[in-house]
């Protein structure tokens, strides 16, 4: 795997993943243009869920949106917040289309946008928001103990 392709994005890259139609939605297939900017090896993706590219910064009612039309098996496209194998966060705009016919949803990439700074509450506010609710606990459990 060439690390220096790891993050770098171009509209004509074939950026999909092919997942199981049924829970818990498995990786069957995905293009070496999603490996190589994600930074993985097919060993690493297949048979593993989407959560590989999921982190703190990934919206959880995002995942619901997708969640809701996969089981209703309708075609969705929505942005989402992603990572790559050595943490860039990115975010990831997806289409996902049923393929009732294979059992399948296929999951295409049709632009990226990447930031390389990990702490930046217009790109993550999870991380902002998990900071100050982690410094005001502490300071609320100090008051607690004085």
């Amino acid at each position: 795997m060439n690390d220096l392709l790891e993050s770098v994005w171009h509209n004509n890259m074939n950026m999909r993943i092919i997942i199981q139609s049924c829970y818990p939605f498995l990786i069957t297939d995905v293009s070496s243009d999603w490996l190589n900017f994600c930074g993985l090896t097919p060993n690493k993706v297949l048979g593993k869920t989407l959560k590989i590219i999921q982190g703190e910064c990934t919206e959880l009612i995002k995942k619901k949106e997708i969640m809701n039309a996969v089981h209703e098996n309708k075609q969705i496209s929505t942005t989402i917040t992603n990572y790559t194998n050595s943490g860039i966060i990115f975010k990831n705009e997806i289409t996902i289309i049923p393929n009732i016919s294979n059992n399948e949803f296929i999951v295409k990439t049709t632009n990226i946008k990447i930031n390389k700074s990990t702490i930046n509450d217009s790109f993550c506010p999870n991380i902002i928001n998990n900071m100050f609710n982690k410094s005001y606990n502490k300071k609320w459990r100090t008051l607690i103990k004085i």
